[in-house]
């Protein structure tokens, strides 16, 4: 009786084992049925399906005014316009928060790189889309990137995939496409529009006005106020050696980035020589604190390299000491790039997004410090631009006292 109960025990046991299996898989395939059935309506992201591809106007580095946008013969929302050395700053708005988004070519199946990080983006802008609840993804590039030949064009498509595959018991989860086309073109200019993105120019050629500009606002001379005329770098160029404890104030009249109280795009050129005298110190070259109220954000350290704030003291040896040099600081939120005699020494894609490395809006200083580490340099020209440059660009800048064409 004992070993006839355990058989029996045992065959029931198996049954519940067959019909749980059994309706597992009733289950699976219902399921499966219902994601292949064509009939069946999707409704996982409705009212929440909108995908925007934004920019910002590439020559001003703001968001397109109503003006600027009717002037134009194409639509920025679908196309744009860029030279070869424009930094290209696609964003992806998505009302719904995305699991990535993979970028290809129109037609393509080769993902160029592929979106993982979102962060949540309100655009009022499009408020009549749920109140502009949204999340964005923001593709960096260029034309040296993407390698379009002058004067063609390339369809980009952005797959926005979901986090929502097994709901309502779909298989697959929701995917949502937009393209954006890119054009190519050559303004003659190498990609510097000078008329807008060159706002200052000081040449220092005027011994009885050395704060003179050339371009924008004149400088003011601050601190100490004491600074002199000296020779520049070639036959009737002119320079100013600026003295320990004194400043030049810059009034630049630069707008804050759009989203900003600060600005986070922007290139300094500079042409100096430190003295002998000023080896072994610190020599401030831009302070970015509107109230000179601590450290600047770069300097000429001791060793005749580079101090940056916010990242490392080095390249020893850079700067030679009584020797003219061209050096640029290139800011784009987040990249930082640094260039003496067009060769680069240093470049980050983080310090940029510090604040001490953005501009203030109302004013900034060059060769300040609050605490004497300002010692004496000559300078013979300073160049402000409203944008960040590529390297490439950079490496083919006209040379120390060269002036761009």
């Amino acid at each position: 009786m004992k070993h006839k109960r355990k058989v029996t025990q045992l065959k029931i046991r198996i049954l519940r084992i067959c019909l749980i299996a059994f309706v597992g898989l009733s289950i699976l395939s219902c399921d499966k049925d219902d994601d292949l059935d064509p009939n069946r309506k999707d409704t996982r992201l409705e009212g929440r399906d909108l995908v925007l591809s934004i920019h910002q106007n590439p020559k001003t580095k703001l968001d397109y005014t109503l003006e600027e946008i009717a002037a134009l013969d194409y639509t920025p929302g679908v196309e744009e316009y860029y030279t070869q050395w424009q930094t290209i700053k696609i964003y992806v708005w998505a009302q719904q928060k995305p699991n990535k988004i993979e970028i290809s070519k129109e037609g393509s199946d080769e993902i160029i790189t592929t979106l993982t990080a979102f962060s949540r983006k309100d655009r009022p802008d499009v408020s009549k889309y749920k109140e502009g609840y949204g999340y964005e993804s923001r593709w960096t590039t260029s034309m040296a990137d993407l390698k379009i030949p002058l004067d063609q064009s390339q369809t980009y498509t952005f797959k926005v995939t979901y986090y929502d595959q097994g709901i309502d018991g779909f298989l697959t989860p929701s995917v949502r496409n937009t393209n954006f086309k890119i054009n190519h073109y050559d303004d003659g200019s190498g990609g510097i529009d000078l008329a807008t993105a060159l706002v200052g120019d000081w040449r220092f050629d005027d011994a009885a006005n050395l704060v003179k500009a050339t371009k924008g606002n004149d400088l003011i001379l601050a601190g100490g106020k004491s600074h002199s005329a000296v020779a520049g770098i070639a036959d009737g160029d002119g320079a100013a050696l600026i003295d320990l404890g004194s400043r030049y104030e810059v009034n630049h009249g630069i707008p804050a980035t759009s989203g900003s109280t600060k600005i986070s795009s922007y290139s300094i050129i500079m042409d100096v020589n430190v003295p002998t005298a000023s080896v072994g110190k610190y020599v401030n070259l831009i302070q970015t604190r509107p109230e000179n109220d601590g450290d600047g954000s770069v300097y000429i350290n001791p060793g005749l390299g580079f101090w940056f704030n916010g990242g490392p003291s080095s390249f020893n040896g850079t700067i030679k000491a009584d020797t003219w040099h061209r050096i640029v600081v290139s800011v784009d939120a987040p990249d930082f790039k640094l260039y003496v005699d067009g060769t680069e020494i240093y470049a980050n894609s983080d310090l940029g997004g510090k604040a001490i490395q953005k501009l203030d809006p109302l004013k900034f200083f060059l060769f300040a410090d609050n605490g004497g580490e300002d010692y004496p340099i000559k300078v013979s020209q300073v160049m402000l631009f409203n944008q960040g440059f590529l390297g490439d660009q950079i490496k083919g800048f006209p040379k120390v006292g060269e002036q761009f064409e």
